[in-house]
C-alpha cells in the first residue's frame, strides 16, 4: 500500500430521549450530554430523539470546537429528531422519508407525525476520503413481540435504508449506518441491514459470542455467571435499552434479577467492511449517571465504535466501472433466508387482515339484523355486547 496512510475514526450513536413535555429532566440532561460530547474524542456523532430545535442549538454551540460541522434534519410536523455532528466537513447531506411509517389515527404513538426517515451526511475525511454517514430511528414497537402491529413498518423501513446503504457503497464511498432500530439482532429488521444491505454490525464483529436476543433468555446461561450481573450484561452483550441500572428503566434491578431479564440491544453502528475500512473496537457507553442529577443521560445507552481506515494510494486508479454503475445496478437477488422471513411476515399480516375482515362482516351482519328488527332496550344492549365481544376476539389490543 505504497503512498497510503492509516488512522482511526471513532463514532457514537445515542438516543437522547428528548420529547418535549414528556421526557423528564430533558433540559438538564441535554446540557450534560452536550458537555460530555464537548470533552469526548469522538469524530462522528449520530443522535436520535433530539426533537426540540433549541436542544440541538445547545448541543451545537457547546460542541462546536470539537464538531465544527453539524446538521439537524427537519421532517414531519414535529421533526425527525435526527442530528449528525462531524469533526470533518460535510460536503453533502440528505433526508429520505420512509414510505410506510405508522398511522395518523394513532396520535399518542406519534411516529406518523414526526415523519421518520433516514438522514445522511457525506463527510470528507482527510485519509479515507468520502464517508457517508446514515442515521435513523425506526418505528417504535407497541404491544407484545408476538403481536407487534408495526413490525411490517420497521421491515419496510429497514428495506429502504438497506437499499440506500448499497447505493452509497456502489458509488465508491465508505459507509456507516447508526441509530435506534427498535429491533433486536434476531429480527428481520436487523437481518435486512446485514444480509441485503451487506453491512457489518460493529458490536457483533468485536463480540462474536453475543446471542441474537438477550431480553427473553437467562443471562446466566449466556454468560456463565453464577449470579445476575447487569453491568456484565452490558459489557458482554451490548445491552442499550431497558437495562435495570438505567434510572429511566421501567424495571428495577430486583425485578431484573428475579426475571433474569438483562434488557435489549436496540442501538447499532453498522459499517461496510472492506480491506481499507474495518472495526477495531466497540463498546456500550453513557452508562454512568450524571453526577449533578443522579440519573442516567437517557433511557438508552450509547454505542461507540472505532474504525481503522487505510487511505487510498495516491497513485492508484479507481476502476471507472465503479463510478458508472447506476444506483440499482448492484442490487442483486435477495438472500433466500431473508426472502423466506419476509414471506412469513406477509403471510402473518394477511391472516390478520383476513381475520379482521371476517369479523367486520359478522359485525355488519349483526348490526343489519338489529336494525331490521328494531331491536331496542335489552335486545339492543345484547346486540352491542355481542359486537364488542367479536371485536375483543379479533384483536384485544388494536382493531383499527
Amino acid at each position: 500500500m505504497s503512498g497510503s496512510s492509516t488512522t482511526t475514526l471513532t463514532v457514537l450513536s445515542l438516543n437522547c430521549w428528548g420529547l418535549k413535555f414528556i421526557s423528564k429532566k430533558r433540559e438538564q440532561r441535554m446540557e450534560a450530554i452536550a458537555d460530555n460530547l464537548a470533552r469526548s474524542d469522538y469524530e462522528i456523532v449520530c443522535l436520535q430523539e433530539v426533537w426540540v430545535y433549541a436542544n440541538y442549538e445547545l448541543i451545537k454551540n457547546r460542541t462546536k470546537k470539537r464538531f465544527p460541522h453539524s446538521r439537524f434534519y427537519y421532517s414531519g410536523i414535529l421533526g425527525g429528531g435526527l442530528v449528525i455532528l462531524s469533526r470533518y466537513p460535510i460536503v453533502e447531506f440528505n433526508f429520505h422519508k420512509y414510505r410506510l411509517n405508522g398511522r395518523p389515527i394513532k396520535f399518542v404513538h406519534g411516529d406518523w407525525y414526526v415523519g421518520k426517515g433516514i438522514a445522511s451526511a457525506v463527510v470528507d475525511h482527510p485519509v479515507a476520503g468520502l464517508i457517508e454517514i446514515f442515521n435513523t430511528h425506526t418505528h417504535a414497537g407497541y404491544g407484545s413481540k408476538d403481536n407487534d402491529i408495526y413490525l411490517a413498518h420497521r421491515v419496510s423501513q429497514s428495506w429502504e435504508a438497506s437499499n440506500l446503504m448499497r447505493i452509497s457503497a456502489s458509488r465508491g464511498r465508505n459507509v456507516i449506518a447508526a441509530g435506534d432500530f427498535n429491533s433486536e439482532p434476531d429480527t428481520l429488521v436487523y437481518k435486512l441491514v446485514v444480509q441485503h444491505g451487506q453491512m457489518t454490525d460493529a458490536w457483533q464483529s468485536q463480540h462474536p459470542s453475543t446471542p441474537g436476543s438477550v431480553s427473553t433468555t437467562s443471562i446466566n446461561q449466556q454468560t456463565g455467571l453464577t449470579g445476575f450481573d447487569a453491568n456484565a450484561a452490558i459489557a458482554q452483550k451490548g445491552i442499550t435499552c431497558n437495562s435495570p441500572i438505567n434510572t429511566w428503566s421501567k424495571r428495577t434491578l430486583k425485578q431484573a434479577t428475579r426475571d433474569r431479564d438483562a434488557g435489549s440491544r436496540l442501538d447499532y453502528i453498522f459499517y461496510r467492511k472492506t480491506s481499507r475500512f474495518w472495526c477495531s473496537g466497540s463498546r456500550v457507553v453513557f452508562t454512568e449517571k450524571i453526577p449533578e442529577l443522579g440519573c442516567s443521560y437517557s433511557d438508552h445507552f450509547g454505542v461507540e465504535a472505532t474504525f481503522t481506515l487505510v487511505g487510498r494510494d495516491k497513485n492508484a486508479v479507481i476502476p471507472l466501472s465503479i463510478w458508472e454503475q447506476g444506483p440499482y445496478e448492484t442490487l442483486k437477488e435477495l438472500d433466500s433466508r431473508t426472502l423466506k422471513n419476509m414471506i412469513n411476515l406477509f403471510d402473518k399480516d394477511l391472516i390478520r387482515i383476513k381475520t379482521f375482515n371476517e369479523g367486520k362482516k359478522i359485525l355488519e351482519s349483526r348490526e343489519s339484523k338489529a336494525s331490521s328488527t328494531g331491536a331496542t332496550g335489552e335486545n339492543g344492549n345484547s346486540q352491542r355486547s355481542s359486537a364488542a365481544g367479536v371485536n375483543a376476539e379479533l384483536d384485544p389490543k388494536d382493531t383499527s
